[in-house]
């Protein structure tokens, strides 16, 4: 599923460039918006795809995985209130497909290959791609976070934050079917996600010590891992392609590494560093996702700078940076 950074989240915002710094869907492809320009790169070679001018306010876009066809919101010039416009953007034939445009500021957008998701202050709204008609409409607490997660394969499941602080709601798109309620954390959530198939959640709050995994189905706790025993803002959580990992970027310059499912003998040291495998010294905010053999993690910063980190799924220990090659595209959910 696609990743992405809002750098007033951050506590770099003032020294980037960028309003917005994303991954696609399988994370092969970087986006980074400026006020007035987008460019789209590959991951590993960084042969820049999409270079586009843009004449007004761009905040973000999303990407439909490697295709031609992206969402671009921009701010729209209004004397009495915000607002943003929302267009569908077929870059092959450099022409707009549809136009949308919200009295309130759009905080953050998913697609896949049948839903656009729409995040507001305090709703989420999603609408039928080809027709771009809304279908639904959901209530939310106020996400400043911009927390919202969309599968991309198969069934498309939505989770976001529920009008409770502390849970998360989980629709089945497909269905009219009543949320799926998760009771995560006593305190506001900071990140949510799923993995690649939507079978588990990985959530955590504002005090950032302790990462939970859940099952979508059930609502149940598959697991608990300390992140540390220090507040710090969670930037970025993602699973491994085969979801025996996750990985953790957050304020305190460290990527972690766990194991979702860890020994059991770990239960009683429920106050200790859990990490797999580390790497310390990550100046700048970042977004993580794994490469193909899960055995890799690849950063993207707030700066718009890359790095790539390889740890032994065995042993653990200390991740190293090193340098890809083409046939690890990074691919991850």
């Amino acid at each position: 599923m696609s990743l992405s950074l809002f750098l007033e989240n951050t506590k770099n915002a003032e020294d980037s460039q960028y309003s917005y710094i994303g991954l696609n869907q399988d994370h092969s492809l970087i986006a980074t918006c400026t006020g007035s320009n987008l460019k789209i790169c590959d991951t590993i070679t960084n042969n820049i795809r999409v270079n586009l001018d843009y004449v007004v306010d761009l905040r973000m876009v999303e990407m439909l995985n490697r295709s031609n066809i992206l969402v671009l919101v921009s701010a729209v010039e209004s004397k009495d209130h915000p607002s943003c416009k929302l267009i569908l953007w077929d870059n092959a034939a450099k022409s707009k497909l549809s136009e949308l445009v919200f009295s309130e500021n759009i905080k953050s957008v998913k697609m896949n290959d049948k839903f656009i998701v729409v995040v507001f202050e305090t709703s989420v709204e999603v609408f039928d791609l080809d027709k771009m008609i809304k279908l639904k409409s959901f209530e939310t607490c106020t996400n400043t976070k911009t927390l919202v997660s969309l599968t991309a394969k198969d069934i498309s499941l939505l989770a976001i934050p529920s009008k409770e602080d502390g849970k998360v709601n989980i629709y089945d798109l497909s269905t009219d079917n009543d949320p799926l309620v998760i009771d995560a954390h006593q305190n506001k959530l900071s990140c949510i996600t799923m993995n690649g198939n939507g079978s588990l959640l990985a959530t955590a709050s504002e005090k950032g010590t302790l990462i939970r995994i859940f099952n979508t189905k059930t609502s149940e706790k598959v697991t608990e891992i300390r992140r540390g025993s220090t507040q710090a803002d969670i930037y970025c959580i993602s699973f491994s392609p085969d979801s025996k990992f996750l990985c953790s970027t957050s304020s305190n310059e460290s990527i972690h590494i766990f194991e979702v499912n860890p020994p059991k003998s770990w239960t009683s040291l429920i106050m200790n560093d859990r990490s797999f495998a580390k790497y310390s010294g990550n100046k700048y905010s970042s977004i993580c996702c794994f490469n193909k053999e899960s055995d890799g993690v690849f950063l993207l910063n707030s700066m718009g700078e890359t790095l790539y980190l390889k740890f032994d799924t065995v042993n653990g220990g200390e991740a190293t940076i090193y340098k890809p090659s083409l046939k690890e595209q990074t691919v991850s959910n």
